[in-house]
């Protein structure tokens, strides 16, 4: 989840650090945790606007 928030919210060396790390975490999780990780970034995202 916050892996997911990091990568949509930065940009530069810190979104692409974001996003290989989300990538190594997800390698070890689940379908259904990640699909419940990207949906409760999605809520978090959505209580949180920028």
């Amino acid at each position: 989840m916050w892996f997911n928030l990091a990568a949509s919210r930065s940009t530069g060396e810190l979104r692409d650090s974001s996003v290989k790390n989300r990538d190594i975490i997800a390698a070890e999780m689940t379908a259904e945790q990640i699909a419940e990780a990207q949906r409760l970034a999605r809520g978090w995202d959505a209580a949180h606007p920028q």
